[in-house]
């Protein structure tokens, strides 16, 4: 053997941990320990959007354009989390990170109308490239020190601002636990700015009342996030079951319950929630899932906390999980099983939301301009939409918008006329519930045209639901036709 030849065996041991006579114990290597805390601020992106909101007075027009700037925090799964109803309406959407002037186009994921949340990501991997996800809090949140985290909309910085987080409330359509962040002027918080601490998401500011700042708490987020990863994101869980408080000891009493059995009692059933066809109207809802209910509603939940038994359903829970419900019906202690359900806004008689369909959000027939009843369109009455919006209008919004009817699954109006020798006489009639066009019974607005389509002789006939101070009016049918065609030169309306 050469002297070369007894070198490189001499390496190739060193290099093996094997030297002549035993084996030697390979260097100790420290394990590898958790990646270090991201700071928060660290996780933020700017999110620009521009949109135009519909002129729900003349909805064929192109709208009132808008430009915003909102926070985005970064999540797992390359994902942007975006807080508010900032991005209703949007059009185009642009991710940017800190200290850049590049704009990324991004995509929207999943946005959840009822609830305001939405969730984004930006296709080119260029975009993510050393950006780490946020972590949000796992456990309960208790009042203490915050700070609210806002992209400044050059992109060049994140303003942070202390805080303080408050006592829980609940806000909004799902019925989320939203945190209230004290020591803020709400002047300086927008929606969708990140509520933080070092190292964790506290919450995402919902948006402001007054002087309140309410923001949606972690694990809300953390399970809206979840959802919207879904191939398919089923929305918000509800039981959609009003229920009556038993507080008052005579009245616990009557319905044979002991001092310990707390309680509520349902008043009432919401067809599209997940109690629909479990629970009954009169039932006593002594415990979801093991956790008792209280007289007053409230439940303790081991890691929400305190909180209103429909709020932890909500918020703990996804579409598809099943529910263990004890009860008291009839005098008899059960358990129901309830599979619970996504209730988007959608599909409300009355959405707060315009309720599009193969017809858009308006239908023009002869001057005669139909629209779905909204929360929207109510808003077009002003601030004071509550009180100065007609009775018949608000008596259905606030009496029947949760549960579509079996001829019914929308409210159409007959939102304003305008002025062409086809609807002469007619100028001063607006905003009122149809029922019927040539006979046919609306459903919803896509109902419209199909009823203009079958006059009967020569005459539309428009119905008008009862109670209202007009039952009917006629128009003439060839009038119509031509009317159709004057008024798109004059105002503009197209006939979807």
């Amino acid at each position: 053997m050469t002297a070369t030849s007894s070198r490189a065996l001499l390496v190739a041991a060193v290099l093996l941990g094997v030297l002549p006579g035993g084996c030697a114990p390979a260097p100790a290597v420290a394990p590898l320990g958790p990646p270090p805390p991201v700071d928060v601020a660290q996780s933020i992106v700017i999110v620009d959007a521009d949109g135009a909101d519909v002129d729900m007075t003349a909805p064929w027009g192109t709208g009132k354009a808008w430009t915003r700037t909102l926070t985005g925090v970064v999540v797992e799964g390359r994902a942007i989390l975006v807080g508010g109803w900032g991005l209703y309406g949007q059009q185009h959407v642009h991710a940017q990170r800190q200290g850049t002037t590049v704009k990324s186009t991004a995509r929207l994921v999943v946005f959840d109308a009822d609830c305001g949340l939405a969730l984004l990501t930006v296709d080119d991997p260029a975009f993510w490239s050393g950006l780490q996800p946020a972590a949000f809090a796992s456990a309960a949140l208790r009042p203490g020190p915050a700070r609210v985290l806002h992209a400044a909309a050059d992109g060049a910085r994140v303003d942070a601002t202390a805080a303080a987080v408050g006592d829980r409330r609940l806000s909004g359509r799902c019925s989320f636990p939203e945190v209230k962040i004290g020591q803020v002027d709400a002047k300086h918080v927008a929606q969708s700015d990140v509520i933080g601490s070092a190292t964790q998401v506290l919450g995402v500011v919902a948006g402001t009342t007054n002087d309140e700042v309410l923001a949606f708490g972690p694990s809300t987020l953390a399970n809206f996030v979840a959802e919207a990863k879904r191939p398919t994101y089923r929305g918000v869980p509800a039981l959609g079951t009003p229920w009556q408080s038993l507080t008052n000891p005579v009245l616990r009493q009557e319905l044979g319950l002991g001092p310990n059995d707390g309680g509520v009692r349902i008043v009432s059933i919401h067809q599209p929630g997940s109690g629909a066809g479990a629970l009954q109207v009169g039932d006593i809802l002594l415990a979801v899932d093991g956790r008792k209910i209280a007289a007053d509603g409230s439940s303790d939940d081991p890691v929400l906390g305190r909180l209103p038994f429909h709020a932890a359903v909500a918020d703990r829970n996804h579409p598809g999980d099943v529910l263990k419900l004890d009860i008291v019906r009839g005098g008899v202690r059960q358990s129901v099983s309830v599979t619970l359900k996504g209730w988007p806004g959608s599909s409300d008689l009355v959405p707060w939301y315009r309720a599009s369909g193969k017809a858009g959000v308006y239908a023009v027939e002869g001057g005669l301009v139909f629209e779905n009843l909204s929360g929207e369109y109510l808003q077009t009455f002003g601030k004071d939409w509550e009180t100065r919006a007609p009775s018949r209008l608000l008596d259905s919004y606030w009496n029947d918008k949760f549960d579509p009817l079996p001829d019914r699954s929308r409210v159409v109006v007959l939102t304003r006329v305008l002025a062409d020798p086809a609807t002469l006489g007619y100028e001063h009639v607006h905003d009122l519930i149809v029922e019927r066009i040539n006979g046919l019974r609306l459903q919803s607005l896509d109902d419209v045209h199909l009823a203009f389509a079958h006059p009967s002789g020569g005459f539309h006939e428009v119905t008008f639901a009862p109670g209202q101070h007009v039952s009917r009016i006629v128009i003439d049918v060839h009038e119509a036709s031509t009317a159709n065609d004057r008024l798109r030169a004059t105002y503009g309306p197209s006939r979807p």
